[in-house]
């Protein structure tokens, strides 16, 4: 795919190490600039790239609509990855459009491009926590969070194992297969397809899980990566809920489980869906990453 005189490619699974080494230079901890998220969701959102020996870009596209995220690349060399990034637009003729674009980026943008139209998008906010209260849910305001992991404790803890999920790939995928199967909304079932291929091709991202066993079969499952050096992104979360509490229980677990030095846990956003609204609030975030929409007037 040629845009003016840049070639953009699609990326493929041996682009992984590659993106990879680009978004560590780059340290956001937006979940959308996330390996694991970027390769889970590439059905819904097609990807391809335009490499610089000073920074990555990623072009997306949702429908009709491309559009640019985040340069990949070190500070220094944003404002110049940003410039040849609308005139990459300009020379194809299409709408100038970024996306997923945090507030710290999307103002420097601003600094180069004053009069685009910005349009904050509360569907897409990040909700972060502090992983120490997901591991106690200490506090008033987690009182029934906590009700729920003593009542999968109390009943429950006896009969579970929790394993690596490396060691379980085909039984989290058969799993999967029959969680929540009547679901026919078009993002569960594009979350669903993008579970599978990270579970089927799990080898490839710098990704650790844990499924959780009860009378030896498989239950529930969650998968994590890096944010930033700081913070830890839960991908993926699923557990049959017909156990009051293993949510809680999976995610306490998990995180005590992850012998790592980081004080956040980015949970992703709601996408607009009331019911994930509620849960995650529930959780008590301790503050929102915003996004933000740029595009020409």
């Amino acid at each position: 795919m040629t845009f003016g005189d840049l070639q953009f490619e699609a990326v493929h699974e041996e682009d992984v190490y590659l993106i990879e080494s680009f978004l560590a230079l780059s340290s956001y901890q937006e979940s959308n600039h996330n390996i694991v998220n970027l390769f889970m969701w590439k059905s819904w959102f097609p990807l391809w790239k335009h490499v610089n020996e000073n920074y990555l870009l990623l072009l997306g596209k949702y429908q009709e609509n491309y559009f640019l995220y985040m340069p990949l690349c070190a500070a220094e060399y944003r404002h110049e990855a940003l410039k040849a990034a609308i005139t990459l637009f300009e020379r194809a003729d299409i709408p100038f459009h970024l996306s997923c674009y945090t507030e710290e980026i999307k103002n420097e943008v601003l600094q180069l491009f004053p009069d685009l139209q910005v349009i904050e998008i509360r569907d897409g906010f990040d909700y972060i926590y502090e992983k120490e209260k997901i591991i106690t849910l200490s506090g008033k305001k987690l009182q029934k969070r906590r009700n729920h992991l003593n009542y999968f404790v109390k009943n429950y803890e006896h009969r579970v194992e929790f394993c690596d999920i490396k060691d379980y790939l085909d039984e989290c995928t058969s799993f999967l297969s029959n969680w929540k199967s009547d679901m026919k909304d078009e993002f569960f079932q594009n979350e669903r397809m993008g579970t599978e291929y990270l579970l089927t091709h799990f080898h490839l991202f710098p990704a650790w899980g844990a499924c959780l066993l009860i009378d030896g079969k498989v239950e529930g499952f969650i998968i994590g990566s890096y944010a930033n050096e700081d913070m830890i992104q839960l991908n993926v979360e699923k557990a049959n809920d017909e156990y009051r509490g293993i949510y809680q229980y999976l995610e306490r677990e998990f995180l005590k489980s992850c012998n790592m030095n980081v004080k956040w846990v980015n949970r992703e956003d709601d996408m607009g869906y009331e019911n994930l609204r509620k849960a995650k609030m529930a959780n008590q975030p301790e503050y929102f990453i915003k996004k933000y929409v740029m595009r020409a007037r």
